[in-house]
């Protein structure tokens, strides 16, 4: 009896093909993080811009949302067609 073991690069070709498929899906989860975070600086910038129309300070918006002042300071004068 002869014992038939498949050739090497078969085991390579299968490797590659797998190291393809976790860069996909890598590449996936990065544009949908990347989709999240946009989206949560939207909802900032337009809650920012609310309490800034309504005349509050930008000390008193960092305390209602709990971001640092800096934050604050970035998308205080930044408009939403800016953002977007």
């Amino acid at each position: 009896m002869h014992n038939f073991s498949p050739p090497k690069y078969t085991k390579i070709r299968h490797d590659n093909e797998e190291k393809n498929q976790t860069a996909e899906i890598s590449d996936n989860n990065q544009k949908t993080e990347t989709e999240a975070r946009k989206m949560k600086e939207y909802k900032v910038s337009k809650e920012i811009k609310q309490l800034k129309e309504k005349r509050f300070r930008k000390n008193s918006v960092a305390n209602q949302l709990g971001a640092n002042w800096r934050t604050i300071d970035r998308y205080w004068d930044m408009g939403i067609e800016e953002y977007e």
